[in-house]
């Protein structure tokens, strides 16, 4: 029962902290999310293209474990990416 006190004490005190956002705040924040719906959208049509090509060229399915070693790949290579850039505008 303490711990549900205690619960709904934090979201008490986080809504008395919560304000309303400019409208600034609210076009940056929009953009942000309607900017990474876009990406994730996009990302998400060309697996459905490449699935497509492979079923029309009569590939078999691909393994797991070749897909989640490419979609790691993949991602090491954006945070590589995303460190470099980073590091090369702090200089």
């Amino acid at each position: 029962m303490s711990s549900l006190t205690g619960i709904l004490n934090d979201i008490k005190r986080a809504l008395r902290l919560a304000s309303k956002p400019t409208s600034e705040e609210f076009k940056a924040t929009f953009k942000i999310v309607v900017l990474g719906m876009s990406l994730l959208g996009i990302i998400g049509y060309f697996f459905q293209l490449a699935g497509a090509a492979f079923q029309y060229a009569g590939a078999g399915a691909v393994p797991r474990e070749v897909v989640l070693i490419g979609g790691f790949g993949a991602a090491a290579a954006v945070v590589a990416v995303i460190v470099y850039l980073r590091r090369r505008s702090a200089v």
